[in-house]
């Protein structure tokens, strides 16, 4: 069984283990991580059998952020890659407009 969402992953290097975010971008900022979570580290540390490549993820909430920008993230974690967006205000009023009320 293996750990899914924004604080884990496999290295993509090889696979040769699934680890834990070694770092994460929530600064000092008083809250839920969630909120300020954009991004996190990850290493396959040889002492625990790893290969030793280091990796970022883009998470779910950086992912948002990147898309309000107009930018298209790389490198999601497993959260961010089921990130799924609402239609915008002006596709509901035109399929609305469209297809009429079900």
């Amino acid at each position: 069984m293996s750990k899914d969402g924004d604080y884990y992953d496999r290295c993509p290097h090889d696979g040769c283990l699934e680890v834990d975010a070694s770092h994460r971008s929530e600064g000092n900022n008083a809250g839920a991580r969630e909120q300020f979570h954009d991004w996190s580290i990850f290493q396959a540390n040889p002492r625990d059998g790893g290969c030793g490549a280091t990796w970022t993820r883009t998470t779910t909430t950086g992912a948002r952020k990147d898309e309000a920008r107009g930018v298209k993230s790389l490198n999601l974690t497993a959260s961010a890659n089921r990130y799924v967006s609402m239609p915008s205000e002006q596709y509901r009023s035109n399929y609305e407009a469209i297809f009429g009320h079900s």
